[in-house]
């Protein structure tokens, strides 16, 4: 699951090798690992992938086309915006730091990179307005 949700996050040009291609599952899991914060974003990212109503209508995550999976991934990364950033930076350093893959880009803003633009206030601002108008 974790393979394939890295070739949804990661944006690659059809002449370069996938993340499953190259296999950096054991590496994302390895350096989310090392610190106690990556470790705890891992697991409740993979627990929000885990917990997808429709991923388990069809037979599991994997069993979603790939755009349900890119949607699925982009309700977690709104749900967990500061959890799914950890983790997407460790899997675009693992990515780009293969041999067998291109040099990083300098920015991950281009039109073809779906992920990683929800603004972690914007998430926080909007959290707390629904709070306001749920307590009155």
């Amino acid at each position: 699951m974790l393979g394939i949700a890295a070739d949804r996050v990661i944006s690659v040009a059809e002449e370069s090798p996938s993340p499953s291609d190259i296999g950096i599952v054991d590496s994302v899991i390895s350096a989310s690992m090392s610190e106690n914060t990556s470790r705890k974003c891992l697991v409740r990212v993979i627990e929000a992938m885990n917990l997808d109503m429709l991923a388990r209508a069809v037979g599991g995550w994997v069993a979603m086309s790939s755009e349900e999976q890119t949607h699925s991934l982009l309700l977690v990364e709104h749900a967990l915006p500061g959890e799914f950033s950890t983790i997407l930076n460790i899997v675009r350093e693992s990515y780009y730091s293969h041999k067998e893959t291109p040099d990083s880009p300098e920015k991950f803003d281009s039109e073809d990179e779906v992920f990683g633009k929800v603004e972690i206030e914007e998430v926080t601002r909007a959290s707390q307005s629904r709070e306001r108008r749920t307590a009155r």
